[in-house]
């Protein structure tokens, strides 16, 4: 059961039109309050990489962070960001005004 939980018949909540709640109300919200692109953003506790996606389709350049190796690898493979790095929030490896947005989703 274990690869296959939280999943029915295969699918799950991060499958195109299988989380309701986040395309039909989180993102469309979310994406009123984000800023227009600028020169990199930082999706910051990345996980798999669904947010990034969206940020590249939306014009954002894009570099994750998640602390975790299995997420990490994930977003790497998910299409939607310039760079992943595999760090902890609290020490972030990246110089002074790297970026120009942080976002926490």
């Amino acid at each position: 059961m274990g690869a296959q939980r939280g999943r029915v018949g295969g699918v799950g909540p991060r499958t195109p039109g299988q989380d309701v709640h986040f395309e039909l109300l989180n993102w469309p919200a979310y994406q009123r309050l984000l800023p227009a692109p600028g020169r990199l953003t930082l999706d910051l506790g990345c996980g798999e990489g669904r947010l990034g996606r969206l940020l590249r389709a939306a014009g954002h350049r894009v570099i994750g962070l998640d602390s975790s190796p299995t997420l990490a690898g994930l977003a790497r493979r998910s299409g939607g960001y310039d760079h992943v790095l595999e760090a902890d929030a609290g020490a972030i490896p990246l110089a002074d005004g790297a970026v120009d947005l942080v976002v926490a989703f």
